[in-house]
């Protein structure tokens, strides 16, 4: 796996970019991989090699992990366990969508805040501020029976 670093595009960001660069300027023929080609192609049209320097610094941040793979495997497995009868193209098709579920949830302020605002409806929908003559007589019922020391259940 190392000797892919070693080859183009990702040995551009090894050392100094600007050597590379002037280095990949000057190669000759035997460039064959689809980022390589265009970066030596925007050398020869005068393109800024700053830019390049920054292009470059980006592919040098590429993961180099077997995980994304892994999830991918993990999706497809959870989806055909419950599309089992799904065509090769269409369980990749969702099992990436399930991929990229997480990219479309909400985050953990949005889930607080609905949550606050469900607890505050459900709250508002009681009408605490509405009284009726029948829950103040209930009440004050409720309260004179539990005085009487003889009415409760103990005294059995």
């Amino acid at each position: 796996m190392l000797d892919i670093a070693r080859c183009y595009p990702f040995s551009l960001g090894i050392g100094d970019v600007m050597t590379n660069l002037d280095r990949l300027a000057i190669t000759g023929a035997g460039l064959h991989d689809k980022c390589t080609l265009p970066i030596k192609w925007l050398l020869a049209f005068g393109f800024s090699r700053h830019r390049l320097v920054q292009c470059i610094q980006l592919i040098t941040q590429l993961s180099w992990s077997a995980q994304l793979t892994e999830q991918g495997h993990g999706s497809a497995a959870a989806v055909h366990h419950l599309h089992p009868a799904h065509a090769a193209p269409k369980l990749a098709l969702k099992s990436f969508l399930h991929m990229c579920r997480a990219l479309a949830a909400k985050s953990a302020s949005t889930l607080a805040m609905h949550r606050r605002q469900r607890k505050r409806q459900r709250l508002q929908a009681k009408s605490p501020h509405v009284i009726s003559g029948r829950n103040v007589f209930v009440n004050d019922l409720s309260a004179y029976m539990k005085s009487i020391p003889a009415l409760t259940m103990n005294s059995q």
